[in-house]
């Protein structure tokens, strides 16, 4: 079992920055000599050195000239804190007995010591000064110069704030219950998240079931059954439970299941049955290694989020298809036994704008393969500003949507066409794919139990409404817009290995580059009908350069591309699933029922991806 460091810096609650509060910026300005405003708004002046007039036996005014009195004066300040500026004072003081007393031997209250003050030159001696002087050097009070000599006089040896230190606490709850809150919190299962390599680091996840109340319930029923059972009251109540749990503990309730990696399930299992500490060592460091790279892809699209914004030739967008939108949405038992309609949504993140363009489509129109995301794509560069010249992508790596030959060859054509003089198109690894259009989605998602869909442009309609403070831009793909690019890539070639002879491995790229590079020697490389490889993230790793061209053919341009409708007649359904559709009309209101008695079917053995 996996314990939680209580030194972690942040716990499930946000952190409190006490320098940000309104108090603590008075108190520092005022223990600073700085000019403030007191918290009811009286304003109070500058602290400024006073002069030292004095008629005293020590001459303060002749022994310190004003050079060394604005010296000491700036030391004090310039300590910002209460606690060491009164540490510095206590300093200077000393006790002494006292050298002659009156002849009344009756006095009740004789002094047997006093206080003597100094200051400290900068040649390192010690001068003597009165008392008066002593607080005019510092700006100071009286008060505050007599509360120190108490201390001195009582023999206290450090001058530190005392104030709520004490130990006399009848009520404080020991450390024992403390401790056993949390070896019962750490005693529950819980989950990591693979979305947690920027802002939410560490976090993990109980089952969802739980909450804190009732993990409190069992924990009473553990530690204390006592009381629940009489009426005596527990050691440990709720609110302390909750404030441990909040405070030394980044947890949340959940598995993200959705949010999970095979991979680091895998490793992660293995190394738990592993039958040998040196086999659990070697497994720990390959999962190490997997979540070292996941970071470092989510660190490099910060960081290209960051450079984009200093350039006004270049943007960054990421990509992602949702999961499938059911159509209709009843709630009638016998819907779970009938196959519905999916709507298709294919998000597109611009990460220079903050916003997003949704391209949504049924299966009545098209598919949802290569073909259909190079559509939606070329839909979304004819929007984009032309002086635009430099593009750079994220999204996971679905063979059969983003990470294929064809995506290639269709990046490579935008670079022969002059449409951008680069692209970069970089790969998350699998099951750490978390993008800006998962924020996208989840508005969406959190709508689908109560959303009323009965016909696919209704989902289209809600899309556009969701996200009030940002509206998205909804494009509903019609079936011209989806092309054939089979000519395209005809038009080139697929290598098998690489300007050095090398294997090409397009399946483990987390880096594509096109039309232009900088090289691992800092050299910016123009290279047409090219494309670049990397299988990591890093800067410093050569490119695979592979050549697109068959032979010396160039790749014609875009004139003589043909880019044919590819579903001319529209996209067929199965036959069974158009009857379950059809099932469905009796729960329909009445305008709506006609979309469905239309419906077009394909016969069972055709190719569908329903």
């Amino acid at each position: 079992m996996a314990s939680v460091s209580l030194s972690r810096q942040r716990g499930r609650k946000r952190l409190r920055f006490e320098s940000e509060w309104k108090r603590k910026k008075i108190k520092l300005s005022k223990d600073s000599g700085k000019t403030y405003q007191t918290y009811c708004g009286a304003l109070q002046p500058l602290k400024t050195i006073r002069d030292l007039t004095c008629r005293c036996q020590y001459q303060c005014g002749r022994k310190l000239d004003e050079e060394e009195r604005q010296r000491l004066f700036t030391e004090f300040y310039e300590l910002g804190a209460h606690d060491e500026q009164n540490k510095y004072l206590f300093g200077l003081l000393s006790k002494e007995e006292v050298k002659r007393h009156t002849r009344n031997e009756s006095a009740t209250t004789r002094w047997t010591n006093t206080i003597v003050y100094h200051v400290g030159l900068k040649d390192g001696t010690r001068v003597r000064v009165c008392k008066k002087s002593f607080c005019d050097l510092f700006a100071i009070g009286k008060r505050r110069v007599e509360n120190l000599t108490e201390k001195v006089l009582s023999g206290v040896l450090i001058a530190g704030d005392q104030r709520g230190r004490h130990l006399n606490r009848p009520h404080a709850i020991q450390e024992e219950w403390k401790a056993k809150v949390r070896d019962h919190i750490n005693s529950i299962p819980r989950r990591e998240s693979h979305y947690s390599f920027t802002r939410n680091k560490g976090k993990e996840f109980l089952p969802a079931e739980l909450s804190i109340s009732r993990m409190y319930d069992m924990y009473l029923d553990k530690y204390e059954p006592q009381a629940k059972d009489s009426e005596s009251k527990p050691h440990v109540k709720e609110w302390l439970y909750r404030k441990i749990f909040n405070e030394e503990f980044n947890l949340g309730f959940g598995f993200p299941r959705s949010d999970t990696c095979e991979i680091c399930d895998q490793l992660h299992m293995a190394a738990r049955n592993a039958m040998s500490n040196q086999e659990r060592e070697c497994l720990q460091k390959e999962l190490a290694t997997h979540q070292e790279t996941a970071g470092q892809g989510y660190q490099s699209l910060h960081k290209d989020k960051e450079a984009v914004k200093k350039a006004s030739n270049s943007t960054i967008i990421t990509f992602d298809m949702m999961q499938n939108l059911p159509v209709p949405t009843l709630t009638h038992n016998s819907m779970f036994y009938l196959r519905q309609l999916w709507e298709y949504n294919f998000g597109v993140h611009d990460c220079t704008t903050d916003s997003a363009t949704m391209y949504m489509w049924s299966e009545l129109v098209a598919k949802r393969g290569a073909d259909e995301i190079c559509s939606c794509l070329m839909q979304y560069i004819s929007n984009l500003p032309l002086q635009v010249k430099k593009l750079t992508c994220y999204s996971d790596s679905c063979f059969g949507q983003n990470k294929n030959f064809e995506m290639i060859c269709f990046w490579n054509w935008q670079i022969v066409q002059g449409r951008f003089s680069q692209i970069d198109h970089k790969f998350l690894v699998r099951g750490h794919t978390y993008l800006p259009n998962d924020r996208d989605f989840s508005h969406i998602e959190k709508k689908k139990d109560t959303a009323v869909v009965y016909i696919p442009t209704h989902w289209e309609e809600l899309v556009r409404k969701v996200c009030r403070q940002k509206p998205y831009t909804v494009k509903s793909m019609v079936g011209s817009e989806f092309k054939d690019f089979s000519d395209l890539v005809e038009q080139h070639t697929r290598r098998r290995k690489d300007s050095n002879k090398k294997d090409v491995l397009i399946s483990k790229a987390r880096w594509m580059n096109f039309g232009q590079g900088v090289d691992q020697h800092g050299r910016e490389v123009k290279h047409l009908n090219e494309v670049w490889l990397r299988y990591s993230y890093s800067l410093d790793e050569s490119w695979s350069k592979v050549s697109l061209l068959k032979g010396r053919k160039k790749i014609p341009p875009a004139t003589s591309i043909s880019l044919p409708i590819k579903y001319p007649n529209g996209h067929s359904i199965l036959k069974t699933k158009v009857q379950d559709l059809k099932k469905m009309i009796p729960y329909l209101p009445e305008e709506h029922k006609q979309f469905y008695i239309d419906l077009r079917e394909q016969s069972d053995s055709e190719d569908s991806d329903a």
